[in-house]
């Protein structure tokens, strides 16, 4: 009988600091993996959620990490996915930052939330070295306008989007989505 390691009953964790959100895999050309998160001590949404890197020389069975992408103690980094470039081998992650770490934000309808995990700009670093170590520059992706933005309470001054999914690559351009909240 074959183990199916894909199956919660007979899967391995993969390690985090607690919560863990959004945990995607790239096969690294050593053929080890890099495992990227959001992750955080407390839970989705609460100060210090950041994102890492766990590496995995044996297919899930041990993990070296976390390796932070961002650390905890800046402003919160959320929703990263990364994207490997099968010619170099380098990896790319792309993720929500609150670049101006806003501490509260507000709604149309006047109310303050102190959840701040969904704003700020598009970020990307890279790692050459299988997800161990991370750009010290961080670089952003502009980002149109659209209506849901200019009709915020902020004007589209503040920009509210996540990424969920897969960048690809297409013809030599990277592509990497964005749902606006």
């Amino acid at each position: 009988m074959t183990i199916d390691r894909r199956h919660l009953e007979t899967g391995l964790e993969i390690p985090s600091e607690g919560y863990c959100d959004q945990p995607y895999v790239v096969v690294n050309t050593d053929g080890s993996w890099t495992c990227t998160m959001t992750t955080g001590k407390g839970i989705e949404g609460e100060g210090g959620q950041h994102v890492v890197s766990f590496v995995s020389p044996d297919q899930g069975k041990t993990w070296e990490g976390p390796f932070d992408i961002e650390p905890a103690s800046g402003p919160e980094a959320s929703w990263v996915m990364p994207l490997k470039v099968p010619d170099t081998g380098r990896i790319y992650v792309f993720y929500t930052y609150n670049r101006d770490n806003l501490r509260e934000v507000k709604a149309v309808d006047g109310r303050m939330f102190a959840r701040v995990d969904s704003l700020g700009v598009y970020a990307y670093k890279y790692s050459d070295d299988n997800g161990r170590t991370w750009s010290k520059d961080r670089f952003e992706i502009s980002m149109r306008l659209f209506d849901c933005d200019r009709q915020n309470t902020y004007g589209g001054k503040v920009l509210f989007f996540w990424g969920v999914g897969k960048p690809f690559l297409h013809k030599g351009a990277a592509y990497v989505a964005a749902s606006k909240v």
